[in-house]
């Protein structure tokens, strides 16, 4: 049976996709700015890419910055996501200082989801998702490449290891060289939501895998990435416009 994930008002892997917004600010200043201008588009959740902050090694400045964010959205969930640099982030950190700063986030009330890259080290993704399953934090299992899509079979390699975590959600981002890899990887992601119980999130980045971003409710993606005040991965489209095409695409 499947699965649906529940934060706050929020309910992930039932009807339309849901929005998520990035904010991707390096200081305090721009952080909060970009969070207020996300909070007047009303997304359905909003990520904080910690990776882009200058002090996210600083407990008490994520804290800060974790309790004026909280403020702002006023109940609009927040994903707290530090993409390192093997993946397409702006964090170039050790496998102990990625945990420690995925852990000190979880101590952290206003921290509603977290991402955990799981194939860098699949022992630490498995520690830092039962740490949050004992917060109740739900976790986004993810998996990005920058360089082009993997196989088939890479594809399910990679799910399989996600669900072995725990993790609640199962994400996966790629870069198509073609429109055939971008049908491919539409179609995988077809196959693994009738296979898993878990929500996926998937999508082809860049110009070419547009399409990949708005038809999650057919191929079985939960999630989709938008744009308010600046983009955090190729391809990615302002949320008004995506907002209006999700509503045209979805089904009654």
């Amino acid at each position: 049976m499947k699965r649906t994930v529940q934060i706050k008002n929020l309910n992930i892997g039932s009807g339309m996709p849901k929005i998520c917004v990035p904010i991707t600010g390096v200081t305090e200043t721009e952080i909060l700015a970009q969070a207020a201008a996300i909070k007047e588009a009303s997304p359905d959740l909003v990520e904080w890419r910690v990776d882009f902050f200058a002090q996210r090694e600083e407990e008490k400045a994520v804290e800060k910055i974790l309790s004026a964010l909280a403020e702002i959205l006023q109940g609009i969930p927040l994903l707290f996501t530090l993409r390192t640099d093997r993946e397409g982030g702006a964090a170039h950190v050790d496998v102990p200082t990625y945990e420690k700063i995925l852990r000190h986030a979880l101590l952290c009330p206003q921290t509603d989801l977290i991402d955990v890259e799981v194939m860098k080290d699949v022992d630490c993704a498995a520690r830092i998702t039962d740490a949050a399953h004992d917060r109740n934090v739900p976790v986004i299992a993810s998996n990005h490449h920058f360089e082009g899509t993997p196989s088939n079979e890479e594809i399910d390699c990679i799910f399989s290891c996600m669900e072995k975590t725990g993790a609640d959600i199962l994400k996966m981002a790629v870069m198509p060289e073609n429109g055939y890899d971008v049908v491919r990887m539409m179609e995988q992601t077809l196959r693994w939501n009738e296979r898993s119980e878990r929500p996926l999130i998937t999508m082809s980045m860049g110009t070419l895998g547009g399409i990949s971003r708005m038809c999650g409710e057919m191929t079985g993606s939960s999630v989709t990435f938008a744009s308010v005040t600046a983009a955090s991965a190729p391809g990615q489209i302002d949320m008004t416009s995506l907002k209006y095409i999700l509503q045209i695409l979805h089904r009654e």
